[in-house]
């Protein structure tokens, strides 16, 4: 992700919205690589989980006794960061039975432990916030509660086709309180999108 030229739109508002390489300018995108403990702020992956941290810290989510629930979380810094803030969090992951290469490769997560950073969290704070279960996103049970926050980070496009992706967002919706909020991050796919038509 480089700068783009062009005005770009502000930075996670709480609409959807494309990388560019102008919201590293946003001081909310600073704010929050800080809070990531992540440096390299032009990556594309380090962009979703700041515009996920980033839009939950501007509709007012991050406060202690809120709650948030992930999907897909592998190894992201995003739980660390959100028990940090005093959310308790329920991270997810797929079974180990299914993970494949995303466990050979250090991208897969089996145990909360796993997903501790300390120079985000403190241990006892982590430890007390955060709850770990293996989930399968095709079929995801009924008891995993209601949150302020549910979230994935480019994760739902590995379920096997588009359709795929787009039905488990909508059945991640059962897990929002009302007046909670649901921040999905995927790849954008430029093969699917229609050109515009020239004006005559």
């Amino acid at each position: 992700m480089g700068r783009s030229s062009g005005r770009a739109w502000p930075f996670a508002v709480g609409v959807g919205q494309v990388a560019s390489g102008h919201h590293v300018d946003d001081p909310q995108y600073g704010i929050s690589s800080h809070a990531l403990g992540e440096g390299n702020l032009f990556h594309r992956k380090h962009w979703e989980w700041v515009f996920i941290h980033a839009t939950a810290e501007r509709l007012g989510l991050l406060k202690t006794g809120r709650s948030a629930l992930g999907f897909g979380v592998g190894r992201e810094p995003l739980v660390s960061a959100f028990a940090a803030a005093g959310l308790h969090v329920t991270a997810t992951d797929q079974p180990s039975t299914t993970a494949g290469a995303w466990a050979d490769t250090g991208q897969h997560a089996q145990r909360a432990r796993e997903l501790l950073r300390p120079n985000i969290c403190d241990e006892a704070v982590f430890d007390a916030n955060v709850s770990f279960r293996p989930v399968d996103m095709t079929d995801p049970p009924d008891d995993l509660g209601t949150h302020d926050l549910v979230w994935s980070s480019c994760c739902f496009e590995h379920l096997g086709s588009p359709e795929a992706g787009f039905a488990f967002v909508e059945r991640s919706m059962r897990f929002v309180k009302p007046g909670g909020v649901a921040l999905h991050t995927t790849e954008f796919d430029l093969a699917r999108v229609k050109p515009l038509k020239q004006q005559g």
